[in-house]
């Protein structure tokens, strides 16, 4: 059984994790009208960080994260509205794992489309000189539908 102090560590932990996923969602939100946003969004990310977001491709380390945000997610889409829920994080020590569901409204850029995103994230952080940092993110979606046809349309949830 942990002591008390410990405990309450672990809480405010969590807490702090949970604040830096909101973070990470506002910055993702507003970087597609001020692509200057995605430095300060990527600073969050330790050296050996990388993502996996399934279709949209694999990228391993920061100069690769920078890559996906700042080339990959900016041309894809002109606007989104992460909305995270449903948190379970985990914290051991200086290393900690989270979970989310996320919904996402979108953009598409090229077609000026609507779109629905839904899925989840997975994401590893590591504590380094007392503040929580991503050691890696990773997002199974569920589906990326057109706004018009909906999520019905898709063939299959997981």
């Amino acid at each position: 059984m942990n002591t008390l102090l410990e405990r309450l560590q672990i809480l405010e932990d969590i807490e702090r994790i949970k604040q830096l996923k909101a973070h990470y969602c506002k910055l993702a939100d507003h970087a597609y009208a001020d692509s200057r946003i995605w430095e300060q969004l990527i600073s969050y990310f330790v050296d050996d960080a990388w993502l996996d977001f399934g279709d949209f491709g694999l990228y391993r380390g920061k100069q690769e994260v920078s890559k996906f945000f700042k080339e990959v997610t900016h041309e894809f889409l002109s606007y989104a509205a992460h909305m995270v829920v449903n948190p379970v994080i985990q914290v051991r020590g200086d290393s900690a794992l989270g979970k989310w569901r996320v919904f996402c409204p979108c953009t598409e850029r090229a077609s000026n489309t609507a779109l629905w995103v839904q899925g989840e994230y997975r994401d590893e952080f590591v504590r380094v000189d007392g503040e929580w940092r991503w050691r890696s993110i990773s997002c199974s979606f569920d589906f990326v539908a057109p706004y018009h046809k909906g999520w019905a349309s898709v063939a299959a949830m997981r």
